[in-house]
Order: C-alpha cells, then structure tokens, then sequence
C-alpha cells in the first residue's frame, strides 16, 4: 500500500486521480444512461402493449357485436319460417274445414267409368258416389301437399343460415354459386 501512496503523491498523482476520477465519471454515466435507456425502452414496450390490449380489446368487441348480428339474423330467420310453416299448416286446416263442412269443393278433372266404379269396391262416401275423391282422400292429400310445403319452407331456411355463417367466415356468398354447387350434386 505505501508503494501506491508513493506512486499517487510523486509527479504524476494529480494526472492519476484526474484520470480515476474521469473514468469512475464515465462509467457512471454509462450505467446512468443505461438505466435511462432501459427505463425508456420499457416505457415504449408498454406502450406498445397498450396499444395492442386496446386493439385486441377492439377486435374482440367487434367480434362480439359480429355475433350478436349473426345471432340476431339467425333468429330473425327462424322466426320468419317459422311463421311461415304456423301459416302453412293453419292454411291446410283451413282447407281441410272448408271441404268438411262443404264450403269448398274440388274440381273433377277425371272421370270415372261408372261400371268399373261399380264393379271395383263398394265404397261410401259422396266423393265415391260421384266418381271422385273421398273426404279422407283429398284431406290425406292436403295434408300431405302440406307437408311438403313445410319441408320447402325448412330447407330454405337452412339454405339460409348456411349462406348466414358463410358471409359470417368468408364475407358475402353470391346464391347462383351456391344454387349451381347444389345442382352439381
């Protein structure tokens, strides 16, 4: 130790400890500016992770409305066909009433031998007598044309919340595509 105190105290000991000092100066602010570079670069990470929360939180709001649209237009799709099958099905109780009670009556638009009416079944009924339909056969067969209404109404509405979800992950669908699709198959 005496030999450094020696060396710090000859002729050369003011430029050494100017220069000791210089460097334990700049390695201070090395680690100053470090630290400040550290704290800035951090500020600016969270920043950007704000930003990107915020852009997330956003997006996933938007997504929820998106939904809630769908959803809405799904529903509002349902309740139209299912309107329209209630009618359908109140049409043909109708229809079946009115030819019951008589206020309705269909055409002929065949005709029937009488000797092979005859000869076939002995069957009752006014339909049967006059060569036509029975009362249970035209209700069976509005029953039936019904029906099919129905199934018409049902897969038009599936038909409609398949382009609903398509538009919904592809954006829109154009129907002559999707018709010429479902005429391939």
């Amino acid at each position: 130790m005496g030999l450094i105190l020696k060396w710090l105290t000859g002729a050369a000991g003011p430029y050494i400890l100017i220069a000791a000092g210089t460097l334990i100066l700049a390695l201070g602010t090395a680690a100053g500016y470090q630290k400040y570079r550290a704290v800035q670069i951090q500020g600016e990470y969270d920043k950007h992770l704000a930003g990107d929360d915020k852009k997330a939180a956003e997006a996933s709001e938007a997504n929820r409305k998106a939904e809630a649209a769908h959803a809405s237009q799904l529903a509002a799709l349902r309740d139209h066909y299912q309107a329209e099958i209630d009618n359908e099905k109140a049409a043909a109780d109708r229809i079946i009433a009115d030819l019951k009670s008589g206020n309705l009556k269909l055409r002929k638009r065949f005709s029937c031998d009488q000797g092979a009416a005859i000869a076939g079944t002995a069957s009752s009924g006014d339909g049967a007598a006059q060569g036509g339909l029975q009362s249970s056969d035209v209700e069976f067969l509005i029953g039936i044309a019904s029906e099919a209404d129905i199934i018409v109404n049902q897969l038009t509405l599936a038909q409609g919340v398949i382009v609903r979800q398509r538009e919904t992950c592809n954006g829109p669908v154009r129907l002559d595509s999707l018709q010429e699709a479902i005429r391939k198959h």
